[in-house]
């Protein structure tokens, strides 16, 4: 894990020149490697991970930037963490070939799996708004999710070529897809397909 920032304790003031300050390998396994960062408040950085090692999820203790640590971790064999969207004490994890996976990180030494589920697809990018996920489905497009109670899926959208990532913004749906920005409208709730 590498910090650029302009000087300890401080945010970037110039972000034209930021200052390398170290790199760490802070108590990961081997082949642990991060396809994607989220900051938790600002005591916790997690990071999601597709690399060989297995730890789909690390929680890294980032208070000291120069003694960074690994404080928690958890291995979700059914799914490859890809990438991730925190709500709350909430983790959902995109999980490429194995679908999205919900992680309860309240007590960040110890998360717990809460749910998965097996998309059609292959979820590579990830949103939330209340109880409803969204997942960019590669070929499938968009994949809606519930989260009520478990997983479960509500519904499709074709959004035309792979869909990679996913962003909610108001009621649009922007969706990266493999020949540009595709846009679903009026997203309220899952669409009726």
């Amino acid at each position: 894990v590498r910090a650029l920032v302009a000087s300890p304790r401080r945010l970037v003031t110039n972000p034209a020149a930021p200052r390398y300050l170290t790199e760490q390998v802070p108590g990961v396994a081997q082949n642990t490697v991060y396809s994607d960062l989220l900051a938790d408040g600002t005591n916790y950085l997690l990071g999601i991970s597709n690399g060989t090692s297995g730890w789909d999820v690390t929680i890294l203790d980032r208070r000291d930037v120069h003694a960074m640590k690994r404080v928690g971790g958890l291995q979700i064999p059914q799914i490859t963490g890809f990438r991730g969207r925190l709500v709350g004490t909430r983790l959902y994890v995109a999980g490429q070939e194995g679908g999205v996976a919900v992680v309860d990180i309240s007590d960040p030494a110890n998360p717990v799996l809460l749910s998965t589920l097996d998309t059609p697809g292959q979820a590579y990018g990830i949103d939330v708004s209340g109880a409803t996920v969204m997942t960019a489905d590669r070929a499938v497009g968009v994949t809606f999710l519930d989260n009520s109670t478990t997983l479960r899926q509500t519904g499709a959208q074709f959004v035309g070529g792979d869909a990679w990532d996913v962003a909610l913004g108001g009621t649009t749906l922007y969706i990266a897809n493999e020949q540009g920005l595709a846009l679903v409208t009026d997203v309220v709730a899952p669409p009726d397909i």
